[in-house]
């Protein structure tokens, strides 16, 4: 029974995220959520003139977008300070901005990712569950347990974070893998099973208590979430 409620929860879930992103204000916010994914990418690069030109891209898209949707979309409609919500990313741009050209490039990256976490609590308040929401789930917990087994005194303690954490890891991904496949995206199903792959070598790292072998799988985890995240079909 509590697997049938869990099911059927994912699934209304699953919809509700299909209905949103084929919204019109889904449609519209795809070009704003791929201006803040270029910007993280810029950011991390620590070049000044590639971060400058995107985050004003970011910031002159999101700003269209916050003008042409003044009343509330949607489920959106719920929350009481939509409107105060709906523009600080731009505020945020503004921050990221300046940081740069006060020649802090990496450090308007940690400004810019902000921006995550505003529309992640606009989707959790309005009660919309997202594919980026779930991939910004599985970030979390990927750096905190990939984190703790860097640091690892040898390969069993390594094994043991691997059995706790890995278990944790894999339950997400396969709500991600789910969607991945409900929303019929079909330029991630491969980076999807590139992370699956990782996940079995990363068992195999942790039976043979060796950090060699850790190392590669988790290269293959990491690449295949990046390419999932940063997909232009995901938003």
């Amino acid at each position: 029974m509590k697997i049938f409620t869990l099911l059927l929860a994912f699934t209304l879930i699953t919809g509700a995220a299909f209905a949103e992103v084929h919204s019109p204000f889904g449609k519209d916010f795809k070009p704003a959520y791929e201006a803040f994914k270029e910007s993280l990418i810029s950011t991390s690069r620590n070049r000044k003139a590639e971060a400058l030109s995107s985050l004003e891209t970011f910031k002159g898209e999101w700003s269209s977008l916050a003008s042409k949707y003044k009343e509330a979309p949607g489920a959106y409609a719920s929350l009481s300070d939509y409107s105060e919500t709906m523009n600080k990313p731009i505020s945020v741009a503004d921050r990221a901005i300046s940081t740069v050209k006060e020649g802090s490039v990496l450090k308007a990256h940690g400004v810019i990712e902000e921006v995550r976490y505003i529309i992640w609590d606009m989707n959790a308040r309005a009660g919309i569950r997202p594919l980026t929401d779930l991939l910004n789930d599985f970030h979390e917990i990927m750096e905190l347990s990939f984190e703790e087994m860097d640091i690892a005194d040898d390969g069993a303690e390594m094994a043991e974070i691997w059995h706790r954490k890995g278990a944790w890891m894999k339950i997400h991904w396969t709500y991600i893998d789910s969607m991945v496949k409900e929303l019929d995206i079909r330029d991630c199903v491969n980076f999807s099973e590139l992370v699956q792959t990782g996940f079995s070598e990363m068992d195999e790292s942790a039976e043979k208590e060796s950090f060699d072998l850790y190392d590669k799988a988790s290269v293959k985890v990491k690449k295949g979430f990046k390419r999932i995240f940063f997909s232009p079909n995901v938003y």
